[in-house]
């Protein structure tokens, strides 16, 4: 048994790990999906943070990232039906998972292969549609990136 005597990012990253792992017959029982939406540490604890969510008729989680890309992609000149479809960025696979609203700068969730969740602006996931060969119109400040 390790004891933990400092908490790090590593050591958090480890424990949410385990924790979700340890929940996967909860999830199996009710048919949700638990995921960690990170947490806060200081020098004597750790909370975290889970989202369970129900699961859509093809097993993907629904958020409240994906219910507001759906309801609010074309405020953005996205289409909704970008949920879930999977672009290249930066050399790396990415599959759109939701908006954050509240975040103007990066509001548009992605999910690596690898698991992990970046934050993208707009124009990124334009770009990124448009070279796959989906169209809308760019702005001027668009078609030169």
């Amino acid at each position: 048994m390790t004891k933990i005597t400092k908490w790090t990012p590593k050591v958090c990253s480890q424990i949410s790990n385990e924790i979700v792992a340890s929940l996967k017959e909860i999830e199996e029982k009710y048919g949700v999906k638990i995921q960690s939406k990170g947490g806060r540490y200081g020098s004597t604890s750790y909370t975290l943070k889970l989202e369970v969510a129900t699961l859509s008729s093809d097993g993907t989680a629904l958020t409240q990232e994906a219910n507001d890309f759906k309801a609010m992609a074309s405020t953005y000149g996205l289409k909704p039906e970008y949920l879930d479809q999977e672009v290249m960025i930066n050399g790396e696979t990415v599959r759109i998972i939701g908006l954050k609203s509240r975040s103007h700068k990066y509001p548009i969730l992605g999910e690596q292969r690898d698991g992990r969740t970046y934050k993208y602006p707009v124009d990124t996931i334009k770009v990124a549609f448009m070279r796959k060969g989906r169209s809308f119109p760019l702005t001027k400040e668009e078609k030169t990136v």
